[in-house]
């Protein structure tokens, strides 16, 4: 009901297509700007643009190519904004990666873009809430959930024998809730 209404208030289809544009870039903003708020790599504009391209696609599928299927071009739009969520994908290491929750939000920017522009507004609404309750909301669930995870690392030490020393290196370990597996 609400898609319809906008469509036919507004009438021409420039301005159908100019609301849809602009909806998309809003609701991109909204995802950029609690990304930018932590500093991630991917932020305002990255989503802003992300929305708003996916939502230009969309549009010309839908407008450009008549008699055609407005579906394909948008799984295109959805695989290969993988490239884009790929490089902010850090790994260091065996098990330090961060960049996971970027791409994500740049994933769900490009959908929420494509609602857009085949004028899903209410999908796209209620996606944009859901993801900001998300990041806002489970942040410090799992920063919790983060500092209670077990992590394993190996150490190699050398150093020259003496039982002081090792003796003070397995209380310093200890005292360090760091459990030793071999000496």
């Amino acid at each position: 009901i609400m898609n319809s209404v906008i469509d036919n208030f507004l009438h021409f289809s420039e301005l159908v297509q100019l609301f849809r544009i602009v909806i998309a870039c809003l609701l991109g903003a909204a995802i950029g700007f609690e990304r930018e708020k932590y500093g991630r790599p991917a932020g305002l504009r990255t989503h802003m643009i992300v929305c708003v391209a996916s939502s230009l696609a969309m549009l010309v599928s839908i407008y450009g190519f008549e008699g055609g299927d407005p579906a394909r071009l948008a799984a295109q739009v959805i695989s290969g904004i993988g490239f884009i969520g790929a490089g902010a994908i850090i790994t260091r290491g065996d098990k330090d990666i961060t960049g996971i929750t970027t791409a994500s939000t740049i994933w769900i920017c490009a959908i929420i873009g494509l609602a857009c522009g085949n004028g899903y507004y209410f999908g796209a609404i209620i996606a944009t809430i859901s993801a900001l309750v998300i990041l806002t909301c489970f942040n410090w669930l799992e920063n919790d959930l983060s500092k209670k995870r077990k992590y394993k690392s190996n150490v190699v030490a050398i150093i020259k024998y003496d039982a002081k020393v090792i003796d003070r290196v397995k209380s310093l370990l200890d005292e360090s809730k760091v459990v030793l597996t071999s000496l």
